[in-house]
């Protein structure tokens, strides 16, 4: 499905790849002190494109997955691939897969950060999961997606009770 100026949201990734870790090399100035590069930084992130003409989603992901609810009503995951953007420990550059899937109406798409499926919590402070986060988006799709969103948070809310909040959390639903 290749055609001259189409989108490649796995090329988008891989050409991103070389300038962040180009910008994650250089010595940072702090007040007095030198900071050397931190070389577990990276983006965790992912590309997706909705062709509305040909009814088709491109996806690609750095160490982050997508998620969708089929017009069946099944929740299904496409992995993204086990690389980060700019991650400086991966100097030859990082390649990502680009998965294309044909869509219907009704069917719905999440990326989430994985702050929301590693928070820790429930009766043994254990992280959420994939597991959860999937049978929660089962038990929600019939809502619309700002009623969605409101529902994940107070489930997320709930499961991590007193613990602290681990990382950052992102949940973009797009519906078609």
């Amino acid at each position: 499905l290749h055609q001259q100026g189409e989108i490649e949201p796995a090329q988008i990734l891989s050409s991103f790849d070389p300038s962040l870790q180009l910008f994650l090399r250089k010595p940072v100035s702090a007040g007095n002190a030198i900071q050397l590069p931190n070389h577990h930084a990276g983006f965790e992130g992912g590309v997706l494109y909705y062709d509305r003409q040909r009814g088709l989603i491109k996806f690609a992901g750095a160490n982050l997955s997508l998620f969708y609810v089929d017009d069946q009503h099944n929740v299904s995951v496409i992995k993204g691939s086990r690389s980060s953007v700019g991650h400086l420990s991966e100097s030859k550059g990082n390649t990502f897969t680009e998965h294309q899937l044909f869509v219907s109406a009704g069917m719905t798409f999440y990326l989430t950060t994985d702050g929301y499926i590693d928070q820790n919590g429930g009766e043994k402070g254990l992280p959420f999961g994939r597991r959860k986060f999937m049978q929660l988006l089962t038990q929600y799709q019939h809502l619309p997606l700002v009623k969605q969103a409101q529902e994940l948070k107070i489930q997320q809310q709930m499961y991590r009770k007193n613990e602290q909040q681990t990382d950052d959390i992102t949940l973009i639903g797009v519906k078609i």
